[in-house]
């Protein structure tokens, strides 16, 4: 009976990875992401292609109403209604505009997203940050293998 190479596990060395992972060239990569090598590698392997990073922005008030309605609530326990909707709103926003600007560029998807929050009185700035890809149909890619030392 022949060995069924195709679905076949290979088992490689720590050294052997190490070489592999040597050989990877960041040069040629994209020159902002939010992966670490390691991911890109995977991505790559797995038949990704890395596109770049998408930033989806925004600066979001409450308004004078929202702020005074709030600052009322801040006298008393209990959660801030309000603040937590504009949280709330305000990531959904800047996340979908981080979803367009990937689209944009042809990218299937986004991976390795962070969101920062700053806070200036009643204003809330949140920025989604992520990295693009898509599949990379004339490639076929595979997970890597199983490692062995």
């Amino acid at each position: 009976m022949g060995e069924d190479t195709k679905n076949a596990v290979r088992m490689h060395t720590v050294k052997d990875l190490d070489q592999e992972i040597a050989n990877f060239h960041l040069a040629e990569k994209p020159h902002g992401t939010t992966l670490t090598a390691q991911e890109l590698y995977v991505l790559e392997r797995a038949g990704y292609e890395i596109l770049n990073v998408v930033i989806g922005n925004i600066v979001y008030s409450m308004g004078l109403r929202g702020l005074l309605k709030t600052f009322s609530r801040a006298f008393t326990r209990g959660e801030m209604i309000d603040f937590t909707q504009m949280n709330r709103d305000a990531r959904e926003i800047a996340r979908n505009r981080m979803l367009e600007e990937a689209a944009e560029l042809g990218a299937t998807s986004v991976v390795g997203v962070i969101f920062e929050t700053h806070e200036y009185a009643d204003f809330l700035e949140i920025t989604a940050i992520g990295t693009a890809i898509k599949k990379n149909t004339a490639a076929q890619g595979n997970l890597p293998e199983i490692v062995v030392s």
